[in-house]
């Protein structure tokens, strides 16, 4: 077995995994950064599996110990961080949002916020950057490992080591197995439970029960050593935010680590000398610090300053959180972790004890009063309401099958149909509440069939939040029978058409996928399978003689521009605008290539540009208006938005809808030779 003693190479390792966080985190580079955390599960399996070994050996080992190092190393600085993210979020978040930090902090001091995350949202989501806390979710996942985990080698003491070993073994093969089972079935819930993360730090226990490298070849374990330390930063470089994760992808850097850990239990290499030196260590000794103060900083800042904060603010912040980081190691960390040992056991659970009721209580409250909103001015307050919940128009397979879909305008008798059906993703969600009320006005039954990240194609899927490609496929095929059945005579779709082909502006891509297909990081592919969608899917229902919308997209805009516009309006500045129209244009043009083709030579098919009314006479698209912000996030509308901007749009179809009239091939786009800038200026006529 290897001997357990004080490793300054591993405080070098640990060094390289925060460094690796931190610059992915603040957008400077090594795009697959998010592996850090996976060599600190690996070395924290190591250090406790170790910690918990040797005090075996000479009987010295309980769980009262064990846990009380684990309050004294975790606790302090971790609840500092929180109550002063708790402070922060009083003056810099709107209502709703703090809110959910309240949520957050209860989850977190319950030891669940990897499950709360798990439940609200993805870890690689834009509204992710913008939750102070969400990177507790890694600290949590090691609270629930310790919990069981030294119990477990209590258990196995009576076995001996080699039936540990395999014991050990076999939960860690099938712990990968759920992880890898996972990303493809349930990504969110590999990326942040426990069962499918439990294999890298068992991984990094197992290490512990191996004979000593002692009869290796020194060159050996060199080479081994420089190959391990660049596989890590090889991946790191690689890997990005649509790299399937954790599961096989995690497997290549957790291997790396425990392989250089392994390669010099017995004595330093040279890669391990350069990770002992004394500033890599200092780096790593503060990394928990630096861990838990740098995300907050940022996420702040993103909240305010946009998601693309830029390399100088993105410096900025992440300098900022360096310095939080080193005075928590120097001020708070350190000191407390080294008195709290000269403190009786009782004190210190007791501190433990009360601090954590005193948090989960103000937690509690600031979630129980919606995130205390009488702190914010009134007329931002109310521009803050982004209105309906976009899960309001969500729709099940199950639902579709019966015939029960959401309603937009009056209820549809049982015996007629619905004089029209909203088809779609989560943008025909965002314009919900405004086709609700276009149909209230003109008396009409309208239905709407919506589910996030779903093309409104039958035959054809793409990867999303929590989406399965069986069940994607299912629920087109149950919407197009419900109009098939329900003899539904017009039809709208929507959708985010450019991800579709193009992928995130971010770079990272996610395929569009046929049901006869596989996946494809082909743009070309792409857009000829959305082409060949979309034909087959307007011939479909142009036999079943319906009329047809297809809706083109909003601009996209950079940042979130929720934020910007309230943030002028909480300094009565004035209201900022987004993107150009000539960015907008390029981000769409191959998606409004496709649907201008598909219509071009189909009768009873129209195309909507809904960007039209976007743009004010320079060319720059509308964010906001003292009403409050037009979008929700950098891609959906909120229902100020929709009403400002696009009523007048899609009050052309519900009147068409409403006058049961026919209008010839085209496109309701603008007519010739009148400008966005003109419409957004004349937004009432």
């Amino acid at each position: 077995m290897i001997q357990f003693k004080y490793r300054p190479d591993i405080d070098g390792l640990r060094a390289i995994a925060v460094t690796l966080v931190l610059l992915f985190h603040a957008g400077l580079g090594f795009s697959g950064g998010f592996i850090g955390v996976d060599v600190f599960f690996v070395i924290s399996g190591f250090l406790i599996t170790g910690l918990i070994l040797k005090d075996q050996q000479s009987d010295e080992f309980s769980l009262a110990n064990f846990w009380l190092r684990r309050i004294r190393r975790i606790l302090p600085a971790v609840t500092v961080m929180v109550v002063v993210v708790l402070v922060a979020g009083y003056f810099l978040l709107l209502p709703s949002d703090y809110a959910d930090l309240g949520r957050s902090a209860f989850s977190q001091q319950m030891m669940m916020s990897n499950v709360y995350f798990y439940q609200s949202t993805g870890y690689f989501d834009g509204p992710a950057d913008l939750k102070p806390i969400l990177h507790t979710w890694s600290l949590a996942v090691e609270e629930q490992f310790y919990l069981f985990f030294p119990c477990l080698l209590m258990y196995l003491k009576r076995f001996g080591k080699r039936q540990t070993f395999v014991i050990l073994s076999l939960l860690a093969v099938g712990s990968f197995a759920l992880s890898q089972y996972s990303v493809t079935h349930n990504s969110s819930a590999a990326f942040f439970l426990l069962p499918s993360r439990a294999w890298e730090m068992l991984l990094g226990g197992i290490i512990c029960f191996l004979p000593e490298p002692q009869h290796v070849r020194r060159s050996v374990l060199e080479m081994c050593s420089w190959c391990s330390l660049g596989v890590i930063v090889v991946a790191a470089v690689l890997y990005t935010s649509s790299t399937p994760f954790p599961g096989t992808a995690a497997l290549v850097p957790c291997m790396a680590t425990a392989l250089l850990i392994y390669c010099n239990s017995a004595g330093l290499t040279a890669p391990a000398s350069l990770l002992a030196s004394r500033p890599v260590v200092l780096v790593g000794l503060m990394s928990y610090s630096l861990y838990l103060w740098h995300w907050p900083v940022l996420a702040f800042s993103h909240y305010w300053f946009g998601i693309e904060l830029g390399v100088v603010a993105g410096v900025a912040a992440l300098g900022v959180g360096i310095v939080l980081g080193a005075l928590s190691w120097k001020f708070v960390e350190t000191p407390l972790r080294h008195k709290w040992k000269e403190v009786p056991p009782v004190r210190v659970v007791g501190a433990a004890v009360c601090s954590a009721l005193l948090l989960v209580t103000t937690a509690h409250f600031i979630d129980a009063q919606g995130g205390l909103p009488n702190r914010i001015p009134e007329h931002v307050r109310m521009a803050a309401a982004s209105g309906r919940s976009l899960q309001e128009f969500a729709v099940s397979t199950e639902s579709i099958k019966q015939g029960q879909l959401p309603v937009l305008g009056t209820e549809v008798d049982e015996n007629e149909s619905p004089d029209f059906l909203v088809w779609g993703d989560s943008h025909a969600m965002a314009l919900g509440d405004c086709f609700d009320n276009l149909a209230r006005d003109h008396q009409l039954s309208g239905v709407i069939a919506a589910r996030t990240a779903t093309v409104p194609i039958p035959g054809v899927w793409r990867p999303g939040y929590r989406d399965h490609a069986a069940e994607a496929l299912e629920w087109n095929q149950a919407v197009l029978d419900y109009v098939r059945e329900s003899k539904v005579k017009n039809v709208v779709l929507v959708s985010r058409w450019a991800v579709n082909i193009e992928g995130r502006p971010d770079g990272s891509f996610e395929t569009l996928i046929a049901d006869e297909g596989a996946a494809t990081t082909n743009i070309q592919t792409a857009r000829s399978t959305l082409a060949k969608g979309l034909n087959r899917t307007l011939d479909e229902l142009q036999t079943l003689g319906v009329r047809v919308w297809v809706l083109k997209q909003v601009p996209l805009q950079k940042n979130n521009p929720r934020f910007a516009v309230l943030r002028s309006l909480y300094s009565n500045a004035d209201v900022v605008t987004g993107v150009t129209l000539a960015e907008h244009l390029a981000r769409q043009k191959h998606a409004n290539d496709i649907i201008d083709q598909q219509i071009s030579r189909r009768r009873n098919v129209s195309s909507l540009d809904l960007s039209t009314a976007f743009f004010d006479a320079d060319g720059h698209s509308l964010l906001g208006s003292t009403q409050g912000p037009y979008y929700r996030d950098d891609d959906h509308l909120s229902d100020v938005g929709a009403q400002e901007i696009l009523r007048p749009l899609l009050a052309a179809i519900t009147m068409e809808i409403s006058q049961s009239a026919t209008i010839d091939t085209g496109s309701l786009a603008m007519p010739a030779g009148e400008q966005p800038g003109d419409v957004a200026a004349k937004p009432d006529e």
